[in-house]
């Protein structure tokens, strides 16, 4: 196999999402272009080269929500602990000698550069050379490891052989200067490249994600989490039309690949990650917006496919391994945490509102104090988590979930006091639970001071200690909780974020999941009116149970049709916030 210098469009891709200078020196990316030969410029192979430069890319972004699990898994003396803590360590020392090297290179006396120069490149090279070692040994001995901090990209033919024949992929990296669309099936790959920046579509996405948002205009921070069912009054306009721009601009262009495909595994990038693409729309929209007929007869997406969202194609890889659960336990609820106003004694036993709820984001400053735990990692101030605003209407929702399960409220929800970091590793049994519901504020990374990955909130203990502050991270989901389960539901989040930082702690938390034993989550991208909630999940999960061999995606097409076609539920606020994330089907 011949290698070459990367192609036009691999740079041209690249320089578009400004991770040009680190792709070229990546020996990732450079294995990546020996798929053509020297000198070669055929369009196919040109196609390849530009999925796997665009794989590289989102890879890259989405890794900075899971920044911290390197630090988790190096606190431990285990094999796989040691060797993290090791690749930790030369990592700086390669860092160091990069510096060292910058800096010999400005040095004016000929001479003393040159010594200064070869002791730092010896240096780096020694560095580089180890890291290189250990890397190898990470993916040879703990290759679910290596998939979760460094997934590989997927080869055009290794995407097509893990797809079904009636399955597409599609992957969409937003640029600076514009957006490249990738198209998937076993018979072949198309792309496109349109001429729409990131900036503008996150613009696009922010018009559409405006009307679904049921907080009415109080903005994402400020959000209530579960509402009472308002069923189709006092909802926004969603604008159709931009849902249908938008289509034309992304998925029509290579909506040829799509054809017939009862199933798209979709990967997208940016502000993209904080949208369904269920919901936009195929056809011009006929009607009025805010006429309900008019909703029920439109041609949403969501109607034509079932969908999957991956954090990169590699995922496909990675959850292949997965079987079905083997767990007995049919559910385990966790949420309504004892903070805000329902921080005080009695939180346990106070009955749950029926009103609009707590506020997302109410006192929020100041999360992390400045001492870290035993493994270097931050820990929350447990004052400031206990700030955070009240979730009381998360109550229902899960023993609406343990009612459809036949669950025990004793014994498979853990509500109010008991929903504690500490509960959930001791006695919730969690390898025995097959679907795990999460109704609690998920925390996106740099929301806020200090908080360098994703989190999920609980009820935070008298005194942060290095097993429980109140903040379940990423990294402690990967590191410290070992899962079975079918499915994870996250019912209560927002992914709504500047920078695209929405989108990375959906990928940062997906991952992390999916390491430590799930097979798919269910995650809600906006405030979720209670009736719909209730009706999406149990809707979800009994279509799955109806008819597993259909898939977990269609099981969701299903429950989503059934709100589209009833007039109380026709607005996409109500049936489109849940995506899947992870595994369609279980492996054979």
């Amino acid at each position: 196999m011949f290698t070459r210098p990367i192609s036009a469009i691999a740079c041209t891709l690249l320089a578009s999402t400004c991770l040009a200078g680190a792709a070229l020196g990546s020996t990732t990316f450079a294995q990546g272009s020996e798929a053509c030969r020297e000198g070669s410029m055929e369009y196919e192979c040109l196609r390849a080269e530009g999925y796997w430069a665009a794989q590289w890319a989102i890879q890259t972004s989405a890794a900075r929500a899971l920044s911290q699990v390197g630090a988790r898994f190096a606190s431990s003396d285990d094999a796989l602990g040691l060797l993290v803590a090791e690749r930790r360590r030369i990592a700086d020392q390669r860092s160091a000698a990069e510096r060292r090297l910058y800096e010999a290179l400005a040095i004016g006396d000929a001479a003393s550069r040159e010594e200064a120069s070869t002791a730092a490149r010896t240096a780096l090279d020694t560095a580089s050379a180890r890291l290189g070692e250990i890397d190898a040994a990470l993916s040879r001995d703990f290759p679910e490891y290596a998939e979760l901090t460094s997934p590989q990209p997927l080869s055009v033919e290794a995407t097509q052989a893990l797809l079904r024949a009636d399955e597409a992929l599609i992957l969409i990296l937003a640029g600076d200067r514009s957006t490249f669309v990738f198209a998937i099936d076993r018979d072949g790959i198309d792309w496109a490249r349109v001429e729409i920046t990131a900036s503008e579509l996150g613009e696009a996405v922010d018009l559409l994600r405006q009307g679904v948002d049921l907080n009415h205009g109080r903005g994402p921070w400020n959000a209530v989490a579960v509402q009472a069912s308002a069923g189709s009054t006092g909802l926004p306009v969603f604008d159709r039309q931009a849902a249908f721009t938008l289509y034309q601009q992304l998925l029509a262009p290579v909506e040829s690949r799509l054809g017939g495909k009862s199933h798209v595994y979709a990967v997208p990038s940016g502000a993209l990650s904080s949208l369904p693409l269920a919901l936009l729309v195929t056809e011009a929209p006929a009607g009025a917006d805010t006429d309900t007929d008019a909703l029920r007869q439109t041609a949403w997406l969501g109607r034509r496919h079932a969908m999957t969202v991956l954090p990169s194609p590699a995922s496909l890889r990675s959850l292949s391994r997965f079987g079905a659960s083997r767990a007995s336990g049919p559910f385990l609820g966790v949420g309504d945490p004892c903070i805000g106003s329902r921080s005080g004694a009695g939180c346990e036993r106070a009955p749950a509102s029926q009103g609009g709820g707590g506020q997302r984001g109410g006192g929020t400053r100041g999360v992390f104090n400045a001492s870290a735990s035993g493994d270097g990692v931050f820990l929350a101030d447990v004052e400031a988590v206990r700030a955070l605003s009240a979730l009381p209407n998360t109550r229902p929702e899960l023993v609406a979930l343990a009612e459809a399960f036949g669950a025990q409220s004793t014994r498979d929800l853990l509500i109010g006091d008991a929903a504690t970091e500490t509960n959930l590793r001791t006695v919730a049994d969690l390898q025995n639970r097959q679907v795990i519901a999460f109704a609690t504020h998920g925390l996106i990374a740099d929301e806020l001071p200090g908080l360098t990955e994703p989190a999920l909130v609980l009820t935070p203990p008298a005194e942060a200690s290095d097993g429980d502050d109140g903040l379940l991270t990423a990294s402690e989901i990967a590191r410290g909780l070992t899962l079975d389960a079918d499915w994870v539901i996250l019912s209560a989040c927002n992914t709504a974020a500047p920078g695209g930082a929405g989108a990375e702690s959906l990928s940062g938390l997906a991952s992390a999941f999916f390491y430590a034993g799930a097979r798919a989550l269910l995650v809600s991208h906006w405030v979720v009116d209670d009736a719909a909630a209730r009706r999406i999940t149990t809707g979800t999960l009994s279509a799955m149970n109806a008819n597993p061999d259909a898939g977990r995606a269609e099981a969701l097409r299903q429950s989503m049709m059934s709100m589209m076609d009833d007039p109380e539920f026709a607005h996409p606020a109500m049936w489109a916030p849940f995506v899947l994330v992870g595994q369609n089907r279980p492996a054979e």
